[in-house]
């Protein structure tokens, strides 16, 4: 049960990490050094743009897996790279001379990645590019978008892992391979530091999440922030999070087993959002 507490403290990290992270842009907004992903918040049309956008990701990125693993992980490592930077660049801001601190630590730690995998380094930094994507996106958006973007994604994931089963595929794709895709958590604790090693995967021994479940929570959480403000998004996280308890305590008795988990979450935010209201 550590590594399942363990999970929901970092599940809770990117949500509270994105809300600063949001809270930063924000301000940045405001002063004109930066503008919102979409000139109309509210229009529902975002989430549709967003969902027809991410769709052809997947594609892509199945096809990687699939057919080219090598290019696969050059992505991959390109997008946490620069998902890192925004993040730490958003948070930090200060330079090394003429150089970013954000882009020299975002550096550091990818190479640290790449040079000497292990749990620690790559839950680092997923969290940190999950935060960034999605305290970004969230505070571009109004609830209403918000909702109709964690409905399309929870029918997706669920149509994917038990209808198409493409998602299954992926993930026996991604654990073996150390991708930097998932947040893990070794059930025996003493392995976090140590060195992974891309074979076996190490099915029912290692808790793992996807980077979307990570990212679409914390974008409604940011979402509800900018519009409502900081009380009603900590109930979205702390729902979304005790709703990924559930699923987790179901993964602990299944173990090896692969269930949708938007689903579970976004029952989670909703149940938060509603609540927020009737205070």
């Amino acid at each position: 049960m550590k590594a399942v507490m363990i999970l929901l403290l970092l599940f809770l990290t990117v949500q509270f990490l994105g809300l600063m992270v949001g809270e930063r842009y924000l301000e940045l907004v405001e002063k004109r050094e930066a503008e919102l992903l979409f000139s109309n918040p509210q229009s529902v049309w975002n989430s549709l743009y967003l969902f027809a956008f991410l769709l052809p990701l997947t594609l892509f990125v199945l096809l990687l897996l699939k057919f080219k693993a090598s290019w696969f992980r050059i992505f991959e490592v390109t997008v946490i790279f620069f998902c890192c930077w925004l993040t730490l660049d958003l948070l930090i801001g200060a330079k090394l001379g003429w150089f970013p601190l954000g882009l020299f630590l975002s550096l550091l730690l990818v190479g640290w990645r790449m040079i000497k995998p292990n749990h620690l380094n790559r839950d680092l930094v997923l969290i940190l590019s999950s935060a960034g994507v999605g305290a970004v996106l969230g505070v571009s958006l109004s609830p209403l978008p918000g909702i109709l973007l964690l409905a399309l994604f929870s029918v997706y994931d669920y149509f994917s892992v038990f209808v198409s089963r493409h998602m299954v595929f992926m993930a026996k794709r991604l654990v073996p391979s150390s991708s930097s895709l998932l947040l893990s958590v070794p059930k025996n604790l003493g392995e976090f530091l140590e060195e992974e090693k891309p074979v076996g995967g190490g099915r029912g021994k290692i808790f793992y999440l996807g980077g979307g479940d990570l990212i679409l929570p914390l974008l409604f959480s940011a979402s509800v922030f900018s519009s409502e403000g900081l009380l009603p998004s900590l109930l979205v996280s702390f729902s979304s999070t005790l709703f990924l308890l559930f699923l987790l305590l179901l993964l602990y008795r299944k173990p090896g087993r692969i269930f949708p988990g938007l689903p579970f979450l976004s029952v989670g935010c909703l149940l938060g959002f509603s609540l927020s209201k009737l205070l």
